[in-house]
């Protein structure tokens, strides 16, 4: 196998392994910021809130997400209705992110010499690998994805009350 490209298209796998799963932080951390918001008023328990609860592992990305779909359909109906894309967008993030967090990069020479793949994984299930490939397309889609969430959190975050 040839080292020279391995090691390029290895490293370019954990460039875009890094900005999957950085982009991911700050959607989550934008999703914390208007879950305290909407629970606490007090400045000094909306900090805590964050530190003992939300900024921890304590709760998954998920479990928050579950949690701002509620007040999303509770109190921000309009809000959803007019970025009605908003939930889906956001539900099919996650998994990606699980597959960048999670799996092994495939390096193997079919995925090293494979044109139009940017990158590769490995999963493992029932004795068997499956490999999850990505093309450049799919990573811009998901990249578009992220900047459409964090730009309709960022709208959000402008009408909560943040103490």
């Amino acid at each position: 196998m040839d080292k020279e490209k391995t090691a390029l298209v290895y490293n370019r796998s954990i460039t875009l392994r890094g900005l999957v799963l950085d982009s991911t932080v700050q959607v989550e951390r934008k999703i914390d910021i208007f879950l305290s918001d909407y629970f606490c008023d007090d400045k000094l328990k909306w900090a805590e809130l964050n530190e003992m609860l939300w900024f921890t592992e304590r709760i998954t990305i998920g479990n928050k997400k579950d949690i701002f779909f509620l007040i999303l359909d509770r109190h921000f109906k309009d809000y959803k209705s007019r970025n009605p894309k908003l939930v889906e967008t956001l539900e099919n993030i996650i998994p990606h992110r699980n597959i960048f967090a999670h799996l092994e990069i495939d390096l193997s020479e079919e995925t090293v010499h494979k044109t139009g793949i940017e990158i590769s994984f490995k999963k493992y299930k029932a004795g068997k690998i499956n490999i999850q490939r990505y093309s450049m397309a799919e990573i811009q889609k998901l990249f578009d994805d992220f900047n459409f969430v964090n730009n309709c959190l960022d709208e959000l975050l402008k009408t909560s009350k943040a103490p």
